[in-house]
């Protein structure tokens, strides 16, 4: 009525939207189960329940539970869109008699080699595809080439007709009479192939390219948002993706492309789920007796010119790595364990300034989790005068604060879902040998949605001193959570004060400052151990940036990235100016909570 659906959920489906908040006694899930629906549906990248009954109508998979592939989250996030009307369209007989070809980006990130753009070649009677990167659309003329040299040698036949759409990379630049053919254009002039262009303003005229594009990115997402691995990674998602596209059935054909490509069946008992943990046996002629036979990774794809397996491998000096020989760790995809894709999620998070959680185990009913070690200890020690300090200048805590920010930074929006740490705290702040800053200690972490939801719900934990008022009174969790916790560290770093001092008028560190602000009193709120060796205009803006991250209201406080933005400044103003107890004089807004905000 009146354009409104409703729903009715499962039981089953309903308890997976709640997520279990202790990690208390995870086992090992059972083996895998061959026949499961889900598994497969996963190892193929997502792809639909049609493709997948077909494959087994055509015995290329064995009979499959499909009791198992219900609502699949994943494929929601990566591919829903608006639906269309379809147009019949007359379908070439022969192979390479018309090849699609569309050129999709820029990306905002780009893969590791700084390509940007991706292009598809698609081939009309059998729909084989293939995928190629690109620094820019002008190289799109040299991959043609590439490209026809490599299937009409393959095929012994030639490409009869290509179509594009009329973007510059393929037909050509306007002037003033007009559109005149480029490098593409005169190309397939030169090689006497006929070009396809669509009219201007009408891109399915060019369809089967911009579909299979769609698809593609469609598979892309699934499979990042199943997986959680670094962004970056994108290149090698995409390529599996036209590997697995090229092994399953089209609705276009009646058998998969690679069949009517090669004239053979495909064999799909290699595939494993994109993203997966992986134990990897690599050739080391020097391997000594007890050294480990295997390394910790992630399948991230299929060789293009060999037989085996592309894994990436962050802890390894070369992360990126081919071999045949591998145990595929794939229960945690399927278990449905909050518990165990909770730990799997943190694995997979890689930063310069996050301590690198390296494994996990048992321990009765614990889940024990283990981390790198770091020499120098916490940051608290050292303000405490625990350990024989590095950290006594004023730019040195500027540097901590910053490349402790990043790492936090990087936990809200450089991971898949984003996550929220739940427990910032100068004593989850670690120094290694060179005193560089890691933010340490995930296992109160939890992921964060990225649909429309503003918050979470859940029970309060943390460490008092630190937590959100807001997140401590209405149980709501935000990443203004953790803005809030990264305040009182950068308030403990510029005072050296207990976040809670007993025995004190004012016992809270926010309180203490709050009210010494009224005063502008920067002398007695800056750590007297410095002896008034700061730049006060740094000095001040840090204060003002750590009082407008303790907000009372979270909508007043500023994200990650701004209060990095800020850091960054203040310790450019503290390098450069050198001044030594500068007294000149500074300003400051306050509002009616008396709080600054940042600049």
């Amino acid at each position: 009525m009146d354009g409104l659906y409703r729903f009715n959920l499962d039981r089953k489906f309903s308890e997976s939207l709640f997520n279990v908040e202790n990690i208390m006694g995870v086992k090992r899930s059972a083996p895998n189960n061959e026949s499961s629906a889900l598994l497969w549906h996963q190892r193929l990248g997502h792809i639909s329940k049609e493709r997948l009954i077909r494959l087994v109508k055509n015995e290329i998979l064995p009979s499959l539970d499909f009791s198992d592939l219900g609502v699949c989250i994943d494929c929601i996030k990566g591919k829903q869109t608006k639906h269309t009307v379809k147009k019949a369209a007359t379908r070439s007989t022969q192979l390479l008699e018309l090849i699609h070809t569309d050129i999709c980006g820029p990306f905002d990130i780009s893969t590791w080699g700084g390509e940007r753009y991706f292009i598809t070649f698609i081939d009309d009677y059998s729909r084989y595809g293939y995928t190629y990167l690109l620094h820019d659309k002008s190289q799109s003329v040299n991959i043609l080439e590439v490209f026809i040299n490599e299937v009409e040698r393959q095929l012994e036949k030639k490409v009869k007709v290509v179509r594009s759409d009329r973007g510059g990379e393929y037909y050509g630049k306007y002037n003033e009479t007009g559109q005149c053919p480029g490098p593409f254009a005169k190309f397939l002039e030169s090689k006497g192939i006929c070009a396809q262009y669509t009219m201007p303003g009408t891109p399915q005229q060019n369809g089967v390219a911009e579909r299979r594009n769609r698809t593609l990115m469609n598979m892309v997402r699934s499979m990042i948002s199943n997986s959680s691995l670094p962004l970056s990674l994108w290149m090698y998602a995409l390529k599996t993706s036209t590997y697995l596209l090229n092994r399953v059935p089209s609705k276009a054909i009646p058998k998969t492309p690679y069949e009517l490509w090669t004239g053979r069946k495909p064999s799909l008992r290699h595939l494993h789920v994109w993203g997966c943990q992986a134990e990897i046996r690599i050739y080391n002629p020097h391997e000594k007796k007890l050294d480990p036979r295997t390394i910790s990774g992630f399948f991230i794809g299929y060789p293009e010119k060999s037989k085996g397996f592309i894994f990436y491998c962050p802890n390894h000096s070369t992360r990126i790595m081919e071999t045949g020989n591998a145990r595929f760790i794939e229960n945690g995809q399927i278990s449905g364990s909050d518990e165990s894709r909770k730990v799997e999620l943190l694995l997979r998070v890689h930063h310069v300034n996050l301590v690198s959680l390296v494994g996990y185990c048992d321990e009765g009913d614990h889940l024990a989790l283990i981390y790198e070690y770091m020499a120098n200890g916490n940051l608290k020690e050292h303000m405490s005068g625990k350990r024989e300090s590095s950290v006594s200048n004023w730019p040195t805590r500027l540097r901590i604060a910053s490349e402790a920010a990043l790492g936090l930074e990087y936990l809200h929006i450089g991971c898949k879902p984003p996550i929220i740490h739940r427990d910032v705290k100068s004593a989850n702040i670690l120094l290694e040998d060179n005193f560089q800053a890691k933010l340490a200690d995930f296992g109160l972490s939890r992921s964060f949605p990225v649909g429309n939801e503003s918050h979470v719900s859940t029970d309060v934990v943390g460490t008092l001193g630190y937590l959100d008022p807001e997140y401590f009174q209405a149980n709501w969790l935000t990443e203004k959570s953790d803005v809030y916790s990264f305040g009182v560290v950068l308030l403990e770093i510029i005072t050296n004060r207990h976040v809670i001092k007993q025995g004190h008028e004012l016992p809270y560190i926010v309180d203490w400052v709050r009210l010494l602000l009224t005063k502008g009193d920067i002398e007695r709120i800056v750590d007297q151990s410095l002896r008034g060796d700061y730049e006060s205009g740094s000095a001040w803006r840090a204060l003002e940036l750590a009082m407008s991250c303790v907000n009372p209201s979270s909508a007043g406080r500023p994200n990650m990235s701004q209060v990095v933005h800020e850091l960054k400044e203040s310790l450019t103003l503290s390098e450069n100016m050198g001044n030594r107890g500068s007294t000149v004089e500074q300003s400051i807004n306050l509002d009616s909570e008396m709080t600054p905000t940042a600049r």
